[in-house]
């Protein structure tokens, strides 16, 4: 049996998107660096990765004091280079297999060997579901090697199936709405999609989420942290 989470994911979809209408400048100004940083299409995975670095940058500073959209999208675009783009490789690396796998059987004689195409659903299934947790962890660990990085997405969306396949699925359908909405409107649905796909693994790895806790108390505890970084510097 799943734990009871703090939000379900019904709830992450609701803050979201108050999120980000309260922000909105903010976060359109990350998506505007993303859509620039991903035109070379190779660079595509790392200005993802960069988008997803600035997003939980931007939402662990509520108050919009500490984090300046460009910078800490350029900070994240050379940070996560490398990283980005090897995570991305590796997952449609599987993808291609887990499809091959199914297509390839089910074109076999006799019949009875196409029943081993259905073999590659559930890794599917788990593939699809762990899409939610691919960036979020990845930016959230900044030192774990990419197979751990995976291996973690992998074990996330085992340990809270029910979550993760709702959550998926509600990304899945707001992503295909989203499709007409290409031009301006993008500049909002693209940041509304990161913070439900962030806020949920914060959910899921009990990771704090700001907006969810005392903001004065949240702003002491900040500032804290600040203070012992710089005195350990």
């Amino acid at each position: 049996m799943e734990k009871n989470y703090k939000l379900d994911p019904m709830s992450v979809i609701t803050l979201s998107f108050r999120q980000t209408l309260k922000r909105v400048l903010f976060w359109a100004r990350l998506a505007v660096w993303r859509i620039v940083f991903s035109i070379p299409l190779v660079t595509w995975p790392a200005a993802k990765a960069a988008f997803f670095q600035a997003v939980a940058e931007g939402l662990r500073d509520p108050f919009d004091q500490d984090v300046n959209p460009r910078e800490a999208f350029v900070r994240g675009f050379f940070d996560q280079l490398g990283r980005g783009t090897a995570v991305a490789a590796i997952n449609l690396l599987s993808l291609a297999v887990i499809v091959f796998g199914m297509v390839f059987w089910a074109a076999q004689e006799p019949v009875w060997l196409n029943l081993l195409a259905g073999l590659a659903i559930p890794f599917l299934i788990l593939w699809w579901m762990s899409q939610p947790y691919l960036y979020p962890v990845l930016v959230e660990h900044p030192d774990l090697p990419v197979p751990q990085v995976i291996r973690e997405v992998i074990r996330l969306a085992i340990a809270h199936p029910g979550y993760s396949f709702v959550t998926t699925f509600s990304l899945t359908w707001l992503f295909l709405l989203s499709l007409p909405l290409i031009g301006p409107l993008s500049l909002m649905t693209i940041p509304f999609l990161a913070l439900i796909g962030t806020q949920s693994y914060w959910i899921t790895a009990g990771i704090t989420v700001p907006d969810l806790v005392n903001p004065i108390r949240y702003a002491e505890q900040r500032e804290m942290k600040k203070r012992s970084e710089t005195d350990g510097t």
